[in-house]
Order: structure tokens, then C-alpha cells, then sequence
């Protein structure tokens, strides 16, 4: 996925960047990114991005995934809540995204270490929770905590 030149005016260390039907959203403060800790429900393959746009905006990012085993990489498909032992991923929070008729896929290429990068690229196409489609494409470099 390209999403073209990522221009700053600053030393961008991680962002998260992504495009909703031709919208382009840039998120590059407040990001946290966590993986491995356990969740009652998924075990301890859990992964969790979240990010915050600047002050005076409404853009906001939260990612869920649970992953698979070692080496934790690969491409992932819609995370199932209702199935325990899924795999999988979802950006639903913030974006409006349904559960339903969601057609996205993820790109785990990199799950570093502690302070070292998380890279994760998706596309595809969904509905939002009022049934309108969308498509939507994207890009993760964050820094793990």
C-alpha cells in the first residue's frame, strides 16, 4: 500500500496513517503501542495501538489484535470477539467500523521488541455501523512501550 510522501516539518519517530475513501488522517502524538500483555479473554499474543490526534481535533485511532504465535507477523483478517481462540485484528472503535461486512486486511511486518518498531499496513473495504461502504487503506510505524 502507498499512501505517497509523509511531509513534517519535524522528526516524525512513528505515526499512524490512513486513508477512508480518499480522506487522508495523520496521527503522530499520544501513541501508545503495547503487545503481549494478557487479556482474560484472548491469552498473551494481545496487541494494542492507540493513538490521538492533536489538540482541537476529533481524529483518534485505537487498534485490537490478537496474534498468533511466534513470530507474531503475517497477514490477519477481521478479529472475531465472539471466538476466543481467533486471530485477528479490529480498528472498529474510532472509524465507525461494523463488524459486519468487514473485508480489511493486516500486514504484520515487523513486532519488535520493547523500543523498537511495530509496522503493520492494512487496506479493504467495510461498512460503517450504518451501513454505508467505504474503503479505507493504511499505514502503522509506532514505537513499542
Amino acid at each position: 500500500t502507498s499512501l505517497g510522501n509523509l511531509i513534517s516539518c519535524n522528526s516524525v519517530t512513528e505515526f499512524i496513517q490512513y486513508n477512508i475513501d480518499d480522506v487522508n488522517t495523520l496521527i503522530a502524538t499520544n501513541i501508545k503501542a503495547t503487545f503481549g500483555e494478557t487479556d482474560s479473554n484472548f491469552g498473551t499474543n494481545g496487541l494494542n495501538i492507540s493513538g490521538q490526534g492533536e489538540a482541537g481535533t476529533n481524529n483518534c485511532f485505537y487498534l485490537f489484535g490478537q496474534l498468533s504465535d511466534a513470530p507474531h507477523t503475517g497477514t490477519y483478517d477481521n478479529l472475531d470477539f465472539q471466538t476466543p481462540s481467533d486471530t485477528g485484528i479490529n480498528i472498529g472503535e474510532c472509524i465507525n467500523i461494523s463488524e459486519t461486512n468487514n473485508n480489511i486486511t493486516y500486514n504484520v511486518t515487523a513486532l519488535g521488541e520493547v523500543d523498537a518498531y511495530i509496522d503493520i499496513n492494512f487496506s479493504g473495504d467495510y461498512e460503517d455501523r450504518n451501513g454505508t461502504p467505504h474503503t479505507i487503506s493504511g499505514v502503522i510505524h509506532v514505537i513499542r512501550d
